[in-house]
Order: C-alpha cells, then sequence, then structure tokens
C-alpha cells in the first residue's frame, strides 16, 4: 500500500527496448531434423497467386496485453506452427518444439533473445525475441528468419491460414494469419494483422488448469514460519531506517531474518541502524544478501509461497511499480527479479505467473479462500483487457482455494488502488477483520472513503466469514504534510509476536496493542512508531515478505506458544 507522497522515491530507469511493433517474421529456410519454418510458411502463393518470400504476423495474446511478457530463462518454453493449405479441412502442425531455456539471454530489462540456437539455425530461424511493452506499443515476439532454400516440407500452393503459438511457462501466446478476413494489402505481404478471437489460442488468464489434479495451498501468515525477508531502504527511503532498525531487532528476537541491501553502503547503514536501537547486526538470525533491489516493499516485489503436491514452491508474479502509478522514473527492474533470487537461495522451484499483481493485494485464510481488490488487479495499467472471470479462475488456479472474495475500491491517496492488506484482514480461517472509519479519523461514517471499508465489510460477510470492524481512531501527519487516517490493519505476524504500525499517540497506539492482542493470544504485540513509513504509503507488512515453515508443507500448522 502506498501513496502519492512516495513519488519521492525518484531515480531514473529508461527501458531499453527499442521495438515498435509486436511481428513475426518468416522466411524460407531448408529442411532439417527440427523443421520449424523448412519452406512450410515461406515461398507460399496467396490467393491471386503471386508468390510471397515472407511474411509477417502481428502478434498479441488473447488479451491484447500490453504488459510485459514471461521470462523464458525461468519457464519452460516452446514453439507451435499450425497452417491450413487451401482447401485442406485440417490444419498441419509442426512442432510443438522446445526452445532450449539456457540460451535465452536477458538482454535489457523485459527483452529477451534466443539465437545461435543450433537446432533453430538449422531450421533457418536466426532469432526469436520477446519484449515488453515499449512507448504505448504493445509488447510480444519477433522470430525473424533467413534463408532462400526449400525443405521437403516445402509448401507450392496457396495457404489460408497460419497459426502461430509461444507457451513459456503457463502463458500462451499466438498470433494467426488469415487471408480471407486479413486487412493487409496483397502487395504489401511484410504485414498481416493478428485476428482477435481467431482460436489462435484459448482465453490466455483464467484458463483451465492445465494439472487439475495438483493439489495447491498457500500457508495463513499466522502458520509457522521459516523466516522473514525484508529489503532494507535506499537514500530514496532513508527515513524508514530508523523503524526498520527496531522492527528487525524484534523480528530477530524470534525467528531468522533475511536483509537484502542493495550496495555496500546500504549495508554499512543498516548495521548502524540496528546496533543504535540496541540491537546486535551480527545476530545469528540475520542473514545478509547482497540482491539488487529498488525499494523498501518486499510484500509486493517478493515471492508468493505456495505448497503443491507436498512441495514448497515460489510463484513470481510480475511485478511493475504498482502500475506505474508513481511516475516512469520509478525503477522496477531489480525488485522484478528478486523472487527469482530467493528462490535461487532456497533451493526452491520459482513458477513465473504472467499476471502483474503484488502480495500486498492477497488475503489467505490457509484453507480455502483468499480475499483480494479488484480495484488492483484489474487494474488496467497492470493487466489490460483482464476480466473479473479470468481474475477468480486464476486465483482458483493457482492458489487451489474454492473461495475467492473480490472486494472493490479505494481512497483517493492510496496509489496502489486499495492493496487488501489496509482494508481487510485473515486473523483465523473463519475470521476477518476490517477497518472503520469513525468520528475522529479524516475518513468519516457515511462518506465514500468509508464505503470503501463498509462495502468490503459486507462482501467479506456474505461470503460466509465473521467480521470485526477495526476503528481509526484519530488521524496523524508527518512533518506538516497532509493527515492521514491511524490505521493500525498493516500489522505484520510471525512466530511469537506482531509488529504494527505506530502513530506517536500513546493513547491510539495502546487501545491498538491490546486489540492485536486479542486476534492474536500468545503473542507479544509490538506497536513502533513509524511516521515517515506510513506517509510514504505502508507500514510493517508492506515492507515484510514472510516465508512459511517446512511444516506447512504437511498441511494447515498454525504457531502456538
Amino acid at each position: 500500500m502506498l501513496d502519492q507522497r512516495s513519488r519521492s522515491h525518484s531515480a531514473s530507469f529508461a527501458r531499453s527496448c527499442a521495438l515498435a511493433c509486436t511481428a513475426l517474421v518468416l522466411s524460407a529456410g531448408s529442411a532439417a531434423a527440427v523443421d520449424l519454418v523448412g519452406g512450410t510458411l515461406a515461398r507460399f502463393q496467396d490467393k491471386a497467386g503471386t508468390r510471397r518470400d515472407k511474411m509477417t504476423v502481428a502478434f498479441k495474446n488473447e488479451r491484447d496485453l500490453v504488459a510485459p511478457l514471461s521470462d523464458p530463462t525461468r519457464a519452460a518454453s516452446t514453439l507451435t506452427l499450425r497452417y491450413w493449405p487451401t482447401g485442406a479441412s485440417q490444419p498441419t502442425t509442426v512442432g510443438p518444439t522446445t526452445l532450449v531455456r539456457s540460451r535465452w539471454i536477458e538482454k535489457f530489462p523485459g527483452e529477451y533473445y534466443l539465437y545461435k540456437d543450433r537446432d533453430l539455425a538449422a531450421a533457418g530461424i536466426q532469432k526469436i525475441q520477446l519484449y515488453s511493452a515499449y512507448a504505448g506499443v504493445g509488447g510480444g515476439l519477433s522470430v525473424k528468419a533467413k534463408g532462400d532454400g526449400y525443405g521437403a516440407a516445402a509448401v507450392s500452393g496457396p495457404v489460408d491460414a497460419v497459426e502461430v503459438r509461444i507457451d513459456v511457462g503457463a502463458s500462451a501466446y499466438c498470433g494467426r494469419f488469415d487471408a480471407s478476413v486479413s486487412q493487409t494489402k496483397r502487395n504489401d505481404a511484410s504485414r498481416v494483422h493478428f485476428v482477435r478471437g481467431s482460436g489462435a489460442c484459448s482465453t490466455g488468464g483464467g484458463d483451465p488448469d492445465p494439472d487439475p489434479d495438483v493439489v495447491r495451498r498457500v500457508p495463513a501468515e499466522w502458520e509457522e514460519q521459516e523466516a522473514v525477508w525484508l529489503q532494507w531502504p535506499g537514500p530514496y527511503e532513508k527515513t524508514y531506517e530508523p523503524a526498520y532498525a527496531e522492527m528487525s531487532t524484534v523480528i530477530a528476537a524470534y525467528q531468522k531474518l533475511h536483509i537484502l541491501y542493495d550496495s555496500t553502503r546500504i549495508r554499512n547503514d543498516a548495521r548502524a541502524a540496528i546496533a543504535a536501537v540496541g540491537g546486535d547486526p551480527d545476530d545469528a538470525n540475520i542473514t545478509w544478501h547482497a540482491i539488487a533491489n529498488d525499494n523498501a516493499w518486499m510484500r509486493d516485489n517478493g515471492p508468493v509461497y505456495v505448497v503443491e503436491d507436498g512441495q514448497m514452491r515460489i510463484q513470481d508474479w510480475g511485478f511493475d511499480a504498482w502500475g506505474g502509478a508513481f511516475g516512469a522514473g520509478i525503477p522496477y527492474a531489480a525488485d522484478d527479479r528478486v523472487p527469482v533470487h530467493v528462490g535461487d537461495y532456497l533451493g526452491m522451484p520459482v513458477d513465473a505467473v504472467d499476471v502483474v499483481h503484488e502480495r500486498g493485494n492477497l488475503e489467505f485464510n490457509g484453507s480455502d479462500a483468499v480475499i483480494l481488490n479488484w480495484s488492483v488487479i484489474g487494474d488496467p495499467e497492470r493487466n489490460p483487457g483482464y476480466t473479473r472471470a479470468e481474475a477468480v479462475a486464476d486465483m482458483k488456479r493457482y492458489f487451489g482455494v474454492t473461495t475467492v472474495v473480490l472486494i472493490e475500491g479505494w481512497v483517493p491517496s492510496d496509489f496502489t488502488r486499495g492493496h487488501v492488506d489496509g482494508i481487510a484482514r485473515f486473523i483465523s480461517p473463519d475470521t476477518v477483520v476490517v477497518g472503520q472509519c469513525t468520528a475522529a479519523s479524516v475518513c468519516r461514517p457515511g462518506d465514500d472513503e468509508a464505503a470503501v471499508y463498509d462495502n468490503a465489510a459486507a462482501d467479506i460477510a456474505a461470503a460466509g466469514f465473521n467480521v470485526i470492524r477495526e476503528p481509526f481512531e484519530g488521524r496523524a501527519r508527518y512533518n506538516g504534510g497532509d493527515w492521514f487516517d491511524i490505521d493500525y490493519m498493516n500489522w505484520l505476524v510471525g512466530n511469537g509476536f506482531v509488529v504494527a504500525v505506530g502513530f506517536e499517540n500513546p493513547a491510539t497506539n495502546a487501545a491498538a496493542k491490546a486489540r492485536l492482542e486479542t486476534y492474536y493470544p500468545g503473542r507479544d504485540v509490538y506497536v513502533i512508531d513509524m511516521l515517515a513509513s506510513w506517509d510514504a504509503g505502508g507500514g510493517a507488512h508492506c515492507h515484510t515478505n514472510d516465508q512459511p515453515a517446512a511444516s506447512t508443507v504437511a498441511g494447515y500448522a498454525p504457531w502456538t506458544p
């Protein structure tokens, strides 16, 4: 959860992708054991009988995404071609052919190349490229091939339709050329347009689970934990450091803590800050990691841990700095790679998910339910064309839940568009705490902002859960800035402790501590003042990312005193 004030974190970040269109170029290639081209799609004749030496298929997936594509260095990828010779009732299929993962190269952030592959070269293909959206143009796929030779599979007659499919992990990207409906001029065969809904692929997000028998579960945050991870704030977020130091000292007293730092200077500053609050930066529970990162909000760009068929795995959902809500100057390429680095350190498999979504917008009950805000995952800047039906299907597919509660709405100051961890929190499998405006808060009962929380409470209750309202008992501000609600919802829960945001208000801090002790009996509750962090839009939960313990693999394993 972040608001507009975090735009002060403004480091320059320029995209390197320089392609302005999405295209698949196919030219003649000689026949080979891997016959991806082999003349099959080259030197074809159009319906006018004109011989064509190449064609281009404009490429988008079925949702018309302009979001970054999956990283093919992390997920298995294949290429499949289908073509319909004129008069044929059934297509001819070439592939799927595996694209070797280790031969993909990330040239620039969001831009991947596969080339100098012996098998592909034998088939006439020079290069395959995946790239992100650039300058408002949809990201996509480019495959280039050259060669004049005919292969044994050459097509000598007209081709009515061609489909191209690239699968990267669980995501499929497809294009189709259909001569009967293409608006391309016949004398300009270098570009033909993808026909939306042509059947080149199924519907993208929301596809049926390809492994319907796989059992998945996301452990609840109050279950046993192995560790907590965080990214130490850099120079643009320096004011958060005292609160991070106190929070780190508390966590390390109870369980393992992993701290990512972006530079030696940041690590030295972190060590000094922890020592300044009486902590030990060399505590046996603290592990330091030199892993590049861009921000101090690891809840959102970090891993989602999922138990799948008796194994803990990491899901790596897309991260694009909250849909670009804070401006083009906010870097995020390093943040987007953090789950892979964590997986490498832990030796856990990492599964890329080609949907942009932050962990701060996911609340799990540890068994069969998830709550999230549709305003976040359905944000067109994050996932253009994504539908509510697709979101529900994806939650069930990736997390193994049967109940998906989609709340909706956000307060104007929240540029994340309403992360659920600032609105509603599970505290047990059947009970949810939801924020509530009061006469003492900035939002007032009955106003539009109060409706965000009240509507969420009603939707969650209608789904069959017990609802407790958490009152916003006052208002506060940082350094004379805008007033904001004293909202204790953004707490972190761990093995034997809870850390909540403090507002330098002893009375409301004490009242919140008492309430949290009833939510989590047997845990020690710490209220740490972090106005600087809250002024930037979040608190203890937003800054941390909890790793479930191995005991949760066997089933629901709540921590007990």
